[in-house]
């Protein structure tokens, strides 16, 4: 995020974010005087009476908010409520300058307007605005949020640095959020990168709904906690899995300490729509135990996804060998040396094939290792670590069959990827991904046994009767959009009806 070229004076900020907070709790003050400091001086004892008297955990909360321009965390909730019970009326307001100088101070960001977000939804797409990372969370961002905003009203956000607080995205990182495929080809991105940018907006949220569309970074944890607890807003969330906490020896040691800061606000949260029945299934068994801290837990619903669309696929050379086709980040659970193993055994056995691996890097270098033994040896396999959406569409268009024998998955999109492309798929026989397979053209195995992968894929690659009959299955398939998608999570989360669809002219 660039940074506006001249800060407004902190003042005048302070002054526009007392106004604007005045408007919100109906506070009758005078008209705003010429110099930002009177005005400031004038709001801020009005306001305060007024919070002090109702003594709400919402209004100090957005007082704290008026004040320092920025979120408040658990501990300054804490202490803030304490002042408001505690201090007499005289000393509440010098209690106030004191207590949130600093935090006012080390928050200063330069962000001279404040909107107030009254009755509507603010949806949290910091990372993916942010980013050009493209995997399974951020795909189904860009293709769910421009439905979402047909949904009602809703503003998108991204935090300001240091997690301090909800502002406006940037005209760059609406292109990425909203649209993905001309931000990929550059089309368009060159006249959006060059508008100037104006401050950005601190978007505060009010008798509103945050909606937590990804995974939440560490730093945004504490205060997305006090604001679920205090704010008066409801915060609800896609859950997309809880394979650190409940599958930690499949992912790194300290994404396992990382996501205890994202249960810390799980458990305050109002709303969960998981992405499969299963992911579901784990999100209300970790609420069932919120009652041993005196917490009702969230209510959890399923909201399954959809397959993205896929760009036209680039063309590829075609090849006499049939093509197989894993997609996936390398990680163990993905079960990447299961494959590997099958392919070796198929390959000394006289089977043609090339195996075509496409995901990002890896904290485990076994998995490179092996592929690069095997590529030494001759066999045909590659493995991709970045590819466009073109080029994975015509990855998974040229395939036999895709594999994704995995161990645990929240949802498993690249099986509905390769699904939407007509491509068969030889998936894991439980939990979510056997949950898409129900609906046919997968062949299902046990993704702990080696043989069973062995046979299956050996199957798929000889016989043509088998791979026709997944093929018409998948023509069967009932067909989701993600504007259903949106539609159907919008009602589980934000708990109104969507606004009427649009119909195509």
């Amino acid at each position: 995020m660039t940074a506006p070229a001249s800060a407004a004076p902190p003042v005048a900020a302070l002054a526009h974010r007392l106004r604007a907070v005045a408007e919100v709790l109906e506070v009758e003050v005078p008209a705003p005087a010429a110099d930002p400091a009177v005005d400031a001086a004038t709001l801020l004892p009005a306001l305060v009476v007024v919070v002090r008297a109702h003594a709400t955990p919402a209004e100090v909360w957005l007082l704290h908010v008026a004040l320092t321009g920025s979120f408040p965390g658990t501990s300054a909730m804490a202490e803030a409520l304490r002042a408001f019970e505690l201090e007499a009326a005289d000393d509440l307001e010098l209690w106030l300058a004191r207590a949130w100088r600093a935090t006012a101070h080390d928050h200063r960001s330069g962000i001279a307007t404040l909107q107030v977000v009254t009755d509507g939804v603010v949806l949290d797409v910091s990372n993916t605005a942010k980013l050009d990372l493209h995997t399974g969370i951020q795909r189904v961002i860009r293709s769910a949020a421009p439905h979402w905003l047909a949904c009602g009203p809703a503003v998108p956000v991204a935090w300001t640095d240091g997690w301090q607080a909800y502002r406006t995205l940037a005209p760059a990182e609406r292109h990425r959020v909203f649209s993905w495929d001309a931000h990929q080809a550059g089309v368009a991105a060159a006249e959006v990168l060059d508008v100037a940018v104006d401050a950005p907006t601190l978007v505060v949220p009010w008798r509103s709904t945050v909606l937590l569309a990804e995974s939440l970074e560490a730093g945004s944890c504490d205060v997305l906690a006090a604001l679920a607890i205090h704010s008066g807003n409801d915060l609800a969330a896609i859950g997309y899995d809880l394979i650190p906490a409940t599958s930690g020896d499949l992912v790194p040691a300290a994404l396992s300490d990382q996501f205890m800061n994202y249960l810390s606000v799980v458990k305050h949260t109002h709303r969960i729509a998981g992405i499969s029945a299963s992911a579901a299934a784990e999100f209300e068994g970790y609420a069932a135990m919120l009652a041993s801290q005196g917490l009702p837990g969230p209510a959890v619903g399923v909201c399954a996804l959809p397959a993205p669309p896929m760009p036209e696929a680039a063309a590829l050379v075609p090849r006499g060998r049939p093509r197989v086709l894993v997609v996936g980040s390398y990680e163990p659970r993905k079960n990447h040396l299961a494959v590997l193993f099958a392919a070796e055994r198929l390959w000394q056995e006289g089977l043609d094939f090339e195996l075509h691996l496409v995901g990002g890097s890896s904290w485990v270098p076994a998995i490179g290792r092996e592929v690069e033994r095997l590529a030494g040896l001759g066999r045909p396999v590659e493995r991709h670590l970045a590819v466009s959406e073109a080029e994975l569409a015509a990855q998974y268009a040229t395939a036999r069959f895709t594999v994704l024998v995995s161990l645990h998955e929240g949802y498993g999109l690249p099986i509905v990827e390769s699904l939407a492309a007509g491509t068969p798929a030889l998936v894991s026989d439980f939990g979510s991904i056997a949950e898409i397979a129900a609906d046919g053209g997968c062949r299902s195995v046990d993704p702990r046994d080696d043989a069973a992968i062995l046979d299956a894929m050996r199957t798929l690659l000889t016989d043509d009767a088998e791979l026709a009959v997944l093929q018409r299955e998948i023509v069967a398939r009932p067909a989701a959009t993600w504007a259903d998608y949106a539609r159907a999570s919008w009602r589980l989360l934000v708990g109104t009806e969507p606004l009427p669809a649009e119909v195509p002219a």
